[in-house]
């Protein structure tokens, strides 16, 4: 199996880190293994694509909203490369069912990089976060234009790896370093760079409705009960009293919720963003600098809150 990556630079997005099975070079000259505990399973896209289960590519086109391309290796003849476009938020969501299917327990990802980012794939920063999390990545020296890198591991440590590797080439993407050129054979033929949008997506407001529905019944309860528990000691209209008196309380200073943001993602979110979440959702929004990113507070009701939390989540996964 693969993840194949391609970059349109004039779209501003970027493609999966093109990902195939079989055997790879690794960094120290050995032959990379085949996928372990995925059996040949791992291996349907690289040489059986007809065999495998048409409902698997088409639940990533249409639940996910990814454009996905099944195409020969331009390394191997003997391969078949999966090239995935989309969104971070989209690629990902795509790349783990996949992992799910194809790698249920442990095993191995060959990802197809350009050999103009391989510089980047250097920086220390990705190997120390690798190291964390216990993931391997074997990184051969390039010999042309694009060369096979392998990650090892089970499917959370392979997706985490390969989100790393799209981040660092992404970055170059961005910068306009790395164009649809480097990832292609043939970059006229890409095709154009109009996702489909995920089936929960295509109607918002039906959708903020039903979370604000479902946030307001599995939360009343709770805002409904009082904060003290109750006494026998108390009469009953002391007990009221104190209750309506922690509900008014409750209402009027909200539940604040603390958020850290990356600087880049701040930078995106103010003050467009900002605004009309907190205009849609009732909720007050408060910025702050931190170390290295920004906090941001979100005040209000405990369902208003969390459908901000929402919304904000959803905005940032576009720009990602």
């Amino acid at each position: 199996m693969a993840v194949g990556a391609c970059w349109a630079a004039a779209a501003g997005t970027a493609t999966w880190p093109r990902m195939f099975g079989n055997t790879a070079q690794t960094a120290d000259g050995r032959k990379g293994r085949g996928p372990r505990g995925g059996g040949a399973a791992g291996n349907l896209l690289a040489h059986e694509p007809k065999a495998e289960p048409p409902d698997l590519l088409a639940k990533a086109r249409e639940a996910v909203g990814v454009h996905v391309l099944l195409e020969a290796c331009p390394v191997s003849p003997k391969l078949k490369v999966l090239t995935i476009r989309g969104s971070m938020w989209q690629k990902r969501q795509a790349v783990r069912a996949i992992l799910e299917r194809l790698v249920p327990r442990e095993g191995c990802l060959s990802l197809l990089l350009p050999s103009a980012g391989f510089t980047a794939l250097q920086a220390p920063g990705l190997w120390e976060g690798l190291k964390l999390l216990g993931a391997q990545l074997h990184v051969p020296e390039p010999l042309g234009e694009r060369f096979l890198a392998l990650a090892e591991g089970n499917p959370e440590q392979i997706l985490s790896t390969a989100t790393r590797v799209n981040t660092a080439l992404q970055d170059l993407a961005d910068h306009g370093r790395l164009l649809e050129a480097h990832f292609s054979e043939d970059p006229g033929a890409a095709p154009p760079q109009v996702l489909q949008v995920p089936q929960q997506l295509l109607h918002p407001q039906k959708l903020q409705e039903q979370t604000q529905r479902v946030l307001q019944e599995r939360f009343q309860p709770l805002a409904g009960r009082s904060s003290q528990p109750p006494s026998v000691l108390k009469k009953p209209t002391l007990l009221r009293e104190e209750d309506a008196k922690s509900q008014g309380q409750l209402s009027a200073a909200g539940t604040p919720l603390r958020l850290l943001l990356p600087k880049r993602l701040a930078d995106f979110l103010v003050p467009d963003h900002l605004a009309a979440v907190a205009r849609r959702c009732a909720v007050r929004i408060d910025v702050a600098p931190s170390d290295g990113g920004c906090q941001v507070l979100l005040t209000g009701g405990l369902a208003e809150v969390a459908m901000a939390t929402l919304q904000l989540q959803m905005r940032c996964a576009q720009r990602a």
